[in-house]
């Protein structure tokens, strides 16, 4: 059952059980407060990188990648990590970019990638996990998913 029926349905039962104005604070119970982020390496060698988000969904990515004006978040993933690595708030997640990401090959030789910015309402919603995959393809990218 998606969250959309869930709380419809909460809203038409409770209306009935209880007064329609104590549902807002039982309504609340029910939704998420929080979204994660999740970094997965699948390509055989470390990656470093560095992750930027804020609370700003508006935020321009210039101001987003500005670590006085968003929070900045240094990464290492082994091979095969798979972890969720940020539980933030909804209201403290409204945009988040991966900067920059180093695919750590040789001494001297790392190629990196970065992703766009994602945006809260437009690229995922609150409670949501956002899964950024790295891997070979045989260029290095980054794979992102809203789940």
């Amino acid at each position: 059952m998606t969250r959309g029926i869930a709380v419809t349905l909460l809203l038409v039962v409770g209306c009935f059980l209880v007064s329609c104005d104590s549902l807002p604070g039982l309504i609340d119970l029910f939704l998420p407060t929080t979204t994660s982020v999740r970094l997965v390496n699948n390509t055989g060698f470390t990656v470093e990188g560095t992750l930027y988000y804020g609370d700003q969904q508006d935020m321009p990515e210039v101001m987003l990648t500005n670590d006085v004006l968003a929070t900045e978040l240094d990464f290492t993933l082994a091979v095969g990590a798979d972890r969720v690595i940020l539980t933030e708030s909804c209201e403290g997640l409204q945009a988040i970019i991966i900067d920059k990401a180093e695919l750590l090959l040789f001494p001297g030789i790392s190629p990196d990638t970065d992703t766009s910015v994602l945006r809260d309402s437009e690229d995922f919603i609150c409670g949501d996990e956002i899964v950024f995959t790295f891997t070979l393809t045989p260029d290095f990218v980054i794979i992102t998913t809203v789940r």
